[in-house]
């Protein structure tokens, strides 16, 4: 298991974080896309004599999609880092976190390089790391480790 999302109201794991990535990224394109589509007509609306209730549903609705733009931005930021280093939520906060607190270097035994990464989480497929199909190989339960990693305690 990654984390238990309260978003989705589910467990994120081995065989539903690809999901889960791609609701993030797609939620995060789509708030950009309202946000910079939707800019002009909120600032017409307060240039212009707009009705209050039409300005306040503008306004409101920039407000909110600016909002979750910029959190689902870096969400989606720390994810791919995340995914990039082979890391789970929990392992960045247990483990992780705990290293950094004591001034020693976190070595993940499951980094195997941000390629091989990424296939681990979105699949071996890059053509099909962008639409909700593909899943990365494995049973969830085993996985690789980096060359030279015996010492690393997992």
């Amino acid at each position: 298991m990654d984390h238990h999302c309260p978003w989705i109201a589910n467990c994120v794991g081995f065989h539903n974080y690809k999901f889960f990535f791609l609701l993030t990224l797609y939620t995060v394109l789509c708030a950009h896309f309202i946000v910079w589509t939707m800019w002009s007509s909120a600032i017409a609306a307060v240039d212009q004599e707009t009705p209050f209730a039409m300005m306040f549903a503008l306004l409101f609705g920039q407000t909110i999609a600016s909002f979750i733009a910029i959190l689902g931005t870096l969400f989606l930021g720390f994810h791919c880092k995340l995914v990039t280093e082979g890391m789970t939520l929990i392992e960045f906060c247990e483990k992780a976190t705990k290293h950094r607190e004591n001034g020693l270097k976190y070595r993940n035994a499951y980094d195997l390089g941000t390629y091989r990464n990424i296939c681990a989480s979105l699949g071996p497929n890059p053509a099909l790391w962008l639409v909700p199909v593909g899943l990365p190989k494995g049973d969830g339960l085993s996985f690789p480790v980096k060359p030279g990693a015996r010492g690393l305690r997992v």
